[in-house]
């Protein structure tokens, strides 16, 4: 698998979804309300949260820090990589060593960072950087080399509220749902057809965890290849789906989604980790 250097160029210059979006700007005129999925569990962050406590991961690793609410979660020795830190608090805490990388995820796993700081691998890792399908296809490809037996991989954003943010470019103004309308996932959802077709092997457990789920993996194969190898293929076959309604909905009734009320607490995660 190669990684162009303009792909690592479009990581470090992409927009936040905040920036640059009047938020008071009037809607664009719309006759209808997009179809939506909304997602009833429990906040994507304290679901988050509930699997450190569980697991008691010895090594943490993140893509997509941006103010560091998600960081600052971990208490264990922690790597976490964006192309433009905009923490907001202590994100130390009580970890015993944190690095922090502000670089491309590329970039980083070009350099082969974790190995020297997690050489016995990583125990858990949650992917939640550039909203396009195959740079988290990258991302867990560089996490699963990288994977022992137990190792957790949680992915962000991987069950769109709608369709409009699931689309593959940020266009806010013409958005028709004014509840989502500042908001963007991305194409990352076809990680979850790409991984079922490709690598039935993998467990995904789908929690309903608002605003955008998440997507739990287990069973990793630090050996498997399947996806490096057929990298090229995947990208030509999905880059251009696109949503329309009909297949929205299909898409959510070919999923298993666990609902995530009752698991922040006791020994509920057993279950699934």
């Amino acid at each position: 698998m190669s990684t162009a250097d303009d792909h690592d160029a479009a990581v470090a210059g992409a927009p936040s979804e905040l920036e640059g979006v009047d938020e008071f700007a009037p809607p664009p005129e719309a006759s209808f309300v997009p179809v939506r999925q909304t997602h009833c569990g429990v906040d994507y962050l304290a679901l988050l949260s509930s699997v450190h406590r569980h697991l008691q991961p010895r090594s943490y690793l993140e893509i997509g820090t941006h103010t560091g609410d998600s960081l600052r979660l971990a208490r264990c020795a922690s790597i976490a990589i964006d192309p433009k830190f905009k923490i907001t608090s202590d994100v130390i805490g009580d970890k015993p060593q944190l690095q922090l990388y502000q670089m491309t995820s590329d970039a980083f796993f070009r350099a082969d960072h974790v190995r020297a700081h997690f050489p016995e691998g990583i125990d858990l890792a949650f992917l939640d950087g550039m909203h396009l399908f195959e740079y988290l296809l990258r991302d867990f490809i560089n996490i699963e080399k990288h994977a022992h037996w137990r190792t957790v991989v949680l992915m962000h954003d991987c069950l769109p509220p709608n369709i409009e943010i699931a689309e593959r470019d940020y266009r806010p103004h013409l958005r028709q749902d004014e509840m989502w309308r500042i908001y963007w996932t991305g194409d990352v959802w076809k990680l979850l057809p790409i991984l079922k077709r490709y690598r039935p092997d993998l467990k995904l457990t789908l929690f309903d965890a608002p605003p955008s789920g998440l997507t739990m993996v287990t069973g990793l194969d630090p050996a498997n290849r399947v996806l490096e190898d057929n990298y090229a293929s995947i990208l030509a076959e999905f880059r251009d789906l696109e949503f329309d309604e009909a297949s929205y909905r299909e898409f959510y009734r070919s999923l298993d989604i666990t609902p995530s009320a009752g698991l922040l607490h006791g020994m509920a995660l057993s279950a699934f980790i």
